[in-house]
């Protein structure tokens, strides 16, 4: 099982590799690779950079979505949301021992993901993000629910921040941040100080 407690989603923005280079100095535990826009074979080729700089740290490699190139690069794991590639359709290609990650909104969906043998879950939208605008804010009260009503790890997502990590009132396991580590000057300092709040807890 990997260690979920800071997981990193890629922005897609240029210069990519150095500031998760800088992340990963910070404590990064996981890193997903998600990237809507580029063409598959660049996809492929960054994925495969990304893979070889996370494994420097010891850090996991997730690919979101693309089951061919999770398969392809020989990545650590895969992330589907409820509308990506059909869970059965990424197990057969990926193997019954493949991490897969599952995203999450309701009590129903997150029983079925870990029915079918999903890794993790991943919860939200915690609060806006401009990461992915149509998200919608998920109510603290069914966040507990989620989390409650199933034993695999449990992350959260959406506008996930220094700024806003004291308004989470709900259990978890770890924390997938995007704009709040590689969006800020201070890369290396934010997600050291995301990381030092499991210390503390």
């Amino acid at each position: 099982m990997f260690d979920y407690r800071l997981y990193l989603i890629t922005d897609g923005k240029p210069d990519l590799l150095p500031r998760v280079r800088e992340a990963l100095q910070g404590g990064v535990t996981v890193v997903q690779y998600r990237e809507k826009k580029k063409p598959y074979l660049e996809m492929i080729a960054e994925a495969n950079q990304l893979k070889k700089l996370c494994h420097e740290f010891g850090v996991p490699l997730i690919i979101n979505d693309y089951v061919g190139i999770a398969k392809t690069i020989e990545a650590d794991g895969l992330h589907l949301g409820q509308s990506d590639t059909e869970y059965e359709e990424a197990r057969a290609m990926l193997g019954p021992d493949f991490p897969i990650g599952i995203s999450a909104r309701t009590v129903e969906e997150a029983k079925i993901a870990e029915a079918n043998g999903a890794s993790y879950i991943g919860v939200g939208a915690l609060f806006p993000t401009g990461s992915k605008a149509d998200a919608k804010v998920l109510d603290m009260g069914t966040v507990r629910e989620i989390e409650a009503s199933v034993s695999i790890p449990t992350l959260l997502i959406g506008g996930i921040s220094s700024e806003t990590l004291p308004k989470i009132n709900a259990k978890y396991d770890g924390l997938c941040v995007i704009s709040g580590i590689l969006g800020v000057e201070n890369i290396r300092a934010a997600a050291e100080g995301l990381l030092c709040h499991f210390q503390k807890a």
